[in-house]
């Protein structure tokens, strides 16, 4: 059976693992990366072996992030930058 992530009331510091629903719990508030670093350190400590990218289950599958939950992060602009290029003229 695949791992699936759920997000969950709980410390944004650190994920759980629920074994009933077979799944890892996360935090609210956390962005993109930072959520995929802890599922990927979550599946390492259950003996899945992640290479490359992403998120990969013990079964092969990859694992995704719910999206309407998770946070991306947001760029700062500086209201002092221009624009436009900084070699256009």
């Amino acid at each position: 059976m695949c791992a699936i992530v759920v997000v969950e009331d709980i410390s944004p510091d650190a994920p759980r693992w629920d074994r009933d629903r077979v799944a890892i719990a996360i935090g609210r508030g956390l962005d993109h990366f930072e959520a995929l670093k802890q599922v990927r350190a979550m599946l390492t400590w259950l003996g899945a072996p992640q290479l490359g990218i992403g998120a990969i289950c013990w079964c092969g599958e990859a694992v995704t992030l719910p999206n309407r939950v998770v946070v991306m992060p947001q760029q700062k602009k500086n209201p002092s930058l221009r624009e436009e290029a900084p070699h256009a003229r």
